[in-house]
């Protein structure tokens, strides 16, 4: 058996990281970081159409319930007229 001289030790493929593999290695870390932002901006986006067909329909229940109460103020006083009308009516009989 030889023995080894003096000198450079040769490096092997599986050693050596060459420019082009760390490139490739940056493209597929990137890509990957890429994929994970597109799914959270992909639930992001769902949760924020989620949030305004909420808020649509908070502001629909918001509308509704204003107009619900603007008829009710208007019964009241058609009620408190009537009541008015037929107090006097009463007194001028009197």
């Amino acid at each position: 058996m030889g023995t080894q001289g003096a000198g450079r030790k040769r490096s092997t493929k599986k050693d050596k990281s060459t420019a082009e593999d760390d490139a490739l290695n940056l493209i597929a870390r990137e890509s990957s970081r890429l994929s994970d932002e597109s799914r959270v901006s992909r639930s992001s986006r769902l949760d924020l159409t989620a949030e305004a067909r909420l808020a649509a329909k908070r502001a629909a229940r918001a509308e509704a319930r204003e107009i619900r109460m603007k008829e009710l103020e208007r019964q009241q006083k058609e009620v408190q007229v009537q009541k008015h009308c037929h107090i006097r009516s009463h007194q001028s009989f009197s």
